[in-house]
């Protein structure tokens, strides 16, 4: 029933508010609003959310039952572009408060009532924007989808919230603020109406009522009970603080703190929101400063959890393992505060509460066909499923930056998102990674995180100094700081802070143990590279090869496959998700720190940019394809990364015994005439993947000139070079192409202000559209589709990954360009169509924008199948364990 589901959802909220008074405190200050009030009208405004679904074109979606309770046939139509949200606010907006809340005056305040019509209908657009984007502003023709009956049974109902709601006038009020601040407080409005929706709509706490008889009052004091057990089992609220601890508790038993973690340890914090930047070398101990730092502000009641945002699905899985120890150390009860790994659904998971809500197993309720909506089951189970989404909710989140991106994105429950990054600590990790278009971004959520009182962690191994400058001023922005002072600092490494009170820059030592100096080969042919790994790992060594392309890397393994046979070993990004966590836990255990000789001897790792970052791997001997110069010194950084002995055991307690660390780089020679092919000419792949030759050919001269990374002493030279206001020039021909990149990166930038959401307009539907997530560009680049590989034997359908977990579907995932693949193919095989139709039905949670692909198996062990290319031309996929996945067209 439309009634009690809505008192659900009002009692969700109304248990949230009261078990967590600092988002109260928060918001209600924020507003103006005494805490009281505050709530009182968020539970008033919760129980209107679904005022759209009295429409009869809404309720005609279910013919029968409109029937059976109303004795007619509808004569409404509903139209899916005007879904339910849409036709609630319009119904607030055009009738319900004109006629029953100016009439009735159900928020007390009598003649000052006009004066807040404005903000208090951006709080109603809130929470009829509970399905994760704003309601349409322009709809007004209510008697499209409304009868007069229908319209009068929405009034009768809100006069009844009246008397259930709100029994007491609010006292003075400060209309200015309140109205000033509404657009900025929308955001975290309907963040709360997408929650209390969401939980609201579990009929595991809230089972459908089907007696129309009980009365409001009875239902809704039952209602609390029930929201009661469904708040404390959500895993949402703020965990109990465990004791303080110093930096020791982060580190291995007898080991020395670094300058960076000892300051970490000690430097004062600011009480309000503030932003550190800590640069310092591969391996020094920066995520564990930055979880000190997080647990000093969690201490001083500034925070109650942590997100931590890593570039890639591979460093997030890295950061995952490392950061459950330190999770223990942060809350009372670690299994009660929610651990969750944003992206994979891994069994890791299992150790701790990963699931913030409850049941594990959607339940399986179908869609509305036609009617572009969903039942509040059916949506609901379509979150449980997705733990993406809960990451952001849980006491500690890991994930990939995408994840936190798309909370300032028009993207569908970013508002959620925005939500549950209240009151966390984000950690950005590997910042320097980050694109024109990333950066642009990242600088737009340090914004909004730090207009919710948030502090943020950037976490990189050097960054230029304009980065530095733009990433703070974006926070500042945030707590109302228009310009900050510029950056004079510029040590290496270094810890910034700024909060109000201004910056503070602290240059700081890197540990003895992450000092190093690394020599630089270029290597300038491809058979030179050949002979360098097959006499390396000849002679014993461990290998890897680090490639800048796929395509490169699965060419480059064919070739040692067929020399070396097994001792090679592929990882990359194309395979589906389970053999890629798979491989990663594999390559983890042979070329990590506690390897044995035996594991490594001899063994090559050809992989791509997926090794470069946060996977503790140590390697002998090192060739990279030429890169920027930021990402050869974190290649460099897996190399002789812990001391071993002369057989490659690992001896924690002294020096490494190994020959000399050479980074070897395949490149052409950076000559002063180079041409706009010099990169091309050499390696096409390279040039694709890194558009500006001249940050190229910067790189391959200073490594040419320097003949070795001498970390930290050249870490800003070397970086300032290449990026910085001093940079080398470059020759003509290559400034030219840099210049355009430039144009690009310049348009990347302003893409990112574009796509991103505008802060002080609020949450409000604009001239753009809201996306559903796989179509919201966290990235740029070449769009992807996400394939689901499964398995046919003729019979049954299954995913093509299977494990004793209960992902998967998830574990048989791959993403791929879509130009290769854009949409499933059309089977002729009845059975296998009836097959696909069948798997469908049986999981409505599925995500609709899944390319299914079903796969047979070759007499090679492979799986084949078919699919279309964004061309419309049939493509044939084909996939192995060991190198993953490859398209080839049919038609040629």
């Amino acid at each position: 029933m439309l009634a009690y589901h809505s008192l659900d959802v009002a009692a969700v909220g109304s248990v949230l508010l009261e078990k967590h008074p600092r988002l109260v405190a928060a918001m209600s200050a924020t507003l103006g609003l005494s805490p009281e009030v505050f709530r009182t009208w968020s539970i008033y405004f919760l129980a209107v959310h679904d005022v759209g679904k009295f429409a009869q074109s809404f309720q005609a979606l279910a013919p029968d039952v409109f029937n059976r309770l109303q004795h007619k046939k509808p004569t409404k139509i509903y139209n899916p572009e005007n879904r339910h949200d849409t036709l609630g606010y319009a119904l607030w907006r055009e009738r319900l408060w004109q006629h029953v809340v100016k009439a009735g005056d159900p928020f007390k305040l009598g003649n000052d009532l006009p004066d807040y019509r404005d903000a208090l209908q951006i709080w109603a657009e809130c929470v009829t924007g509970h399905h994760g984007q704003p309601p349409v502003n322009g709809f007004r023709s209510l008697g499209r989808d409304f009868a007069e009956s229908d319209i009068a049974a929405a009034s009768a109902f809100i006069r009844d919230l009246d008397l259930l709601l709100i029994d007491a006038a609010p006292a003075a009020l400060d209309i200015d603020q309140f109205e000033w601040a509404m657009p900025a407080a929308s955001w975290w409005l309907a963040g709360m109406a997408v929650f209390c929706d969401w939980l609201g709509s579990n009929q595991d706490y809230f089972p459908y009522e089907t007696d129309p008889g009980v009365g409001l009052e009875p239902y809704w004091q039952r209602a609390l009970k029930q929201a009661d057990n469904a708040v404390a089992q959500s895993g949402a609220l703020p965990a109990g603080l465990g004791a303080p601890f110093d930096i020791q508790a982060l580190l291995p038993e007898h080991a020395q703190p670094s300058d960076l973690q000892q300051l970490a340890n000690s430097l004062p914090l600011s009480k309000e929101p503030q932003v550190f930047i800590l640069e310092d070398l591969t391996g020094s101990g920066k995520t564990e400063a930055a979880v000190m730092l997080a647990h000093r502000i969690m201490q001083q009641g500034d925070a109650d959890g942590v997100f931590f945002a890593l570039p890639t699905m591979a460093t997030a899985n890295a950061m995952y393992q490392r950061i459950r120890h330190f999770h223990r150390l942060l809350f009372a009860a670690p299994e009660q505060a929610s651990l969750v790994l944003a992206h994979s659904q891994r069994r890791l998971v299992a150790e701790f509460s990963a699931s913030v809500l409850m049941p594990d197993s959607p339940p399986e309720e179908a869609v509305l066909l036609g009617a572009n909506e969903e039942t509040a089951s059916a949506r609901c189970a379509a979150w449980l499923a997705d733990n993406t989404k809960k990451a952001l909710l849980a006491s500690v989140g890991v994930g990939t930056i995408d994840q936190a991106l798309m909370a300032i994105l028009h993207s569908r429950h970013q508002s959620l998102r925005l939500l549950g990054l209240f009151r966390k600590v984000l950690i950005v990790d590997e910042v320097h990674a980050n694109d024109a278009y990333v950066h642009r971004l990242l600088c737009v959520l340090l914004r909004f995180h730090a207009a919710a009182g948030g502090s943020a962690i950037l976490l990189s191994a050097t960054l230029p100094q304009n980065m530095r400058q733009e990433l703070l001023a974006a926070f500042a922005r945030g707590r109302n700081h228009d310009a900050i002072e510029p950056l004079v600092e510029n040590s290496y490494p270094l810890l910034t802070q700024w909060s109000s009170s201004g910056i503070a820059a602290q240059p700081v030592t890197a540990p003895a143990r992450a000092q190093r100096e690394v020599a630089v080969r270029i290597i300038q042919d491809s058979k030179s590279a050949f002979d360098l790994i097959t006499d390396a790992a000849n002679a014993g060594h461990c290998v890897c090869w680090i490639r800048n392309t796929v395509n490169d890397a699965v060419a480059s393994y064919k070739d040692l496959q067929s020399t070396l046979g097994d001792q090679v070993e592929l990882f990359h990004a194309r395979f589906m998700m389970g053999d890629r966590l798979d491989i990663e836990q594999a390559i983890q255990k042979r070329f990590g720190k506690d390897s044995t000789p035996d594991e490594r001897c001899g063994r090559v790792l050809v992989a791509t940019q997926v090794v470069e970052q946060s996977l503790d791997l140590d390697f002998d001997v090192m060739l990279s394809d030429l890169a920027p110069i930021d990402l050869l010194i974190q290649r460099a950084g897996r190399l002789h990364r812990h001391p071993r002995d002369q057989a490659g055991g690992h001896t924690p307690n002294s020096q490494d015994q190994r020959a000399v660390a050479v980074l070897h780089v395949l490149a052409p020679a950076p000559i002063e005439d180079a041409d706009k092919d010099w990169i091309k000419r050499f390696l096409p792949g390279t040039a694709a993947v890194y558009p500006d030759p001249a940050i190229l050919w910067r790189t391959a001269k200073l490594l040419l000139e320097h003949s070795a990374l001498r970390m930290p002493d050249d870490a800003r030279v070397l970086i300032e070079g290449v990026y910085g206001e001093a940079k080398i020039d470059a020759p003509a021909p290559l400034t030219e192409l840099a210049q355009q990149v430039e144009g690009q990166n310049s348009a990347d930038r302003s893409l990112g202000n574009y796509n991103s959401l505008k802060f002080n307009e609020g949450y409000r539907a604009g001239s753009q559209r809201w996306y559903q997530e796989a179509h919201t560009p966290t990235r740029l680049g070449e769009p992807t589709s996400q394939l689901c590989l499964l398995a046919w034997d003729g019979v049954r359908l299954q995913p093509l990954y299977q494990d004793e977990t209960h992902f998967e579907l998830q574990m048989s995932q791959v993403s791929i360009r879509r130009w290769n693949v854009a949409e499933e193919a059309e089977s002729a095989e009845a059975a296998l169509k009836e097959a696909i139709e069948s798997f469908k039905r049986n999981k409505p949670y599925l995500k609709k924008w899944l390319v299914l692909v079903p796969m047979m198996q070759d007499a090679g062990q492979g799986w084949y199948g078919k699919a279309v290319d964004q061309q419309g031309r049939p493509v044939e996929l084909l996939y192995a364990p060991v190198s993953g996945l490859s398209v080839k067209r049919l038609d040629k």
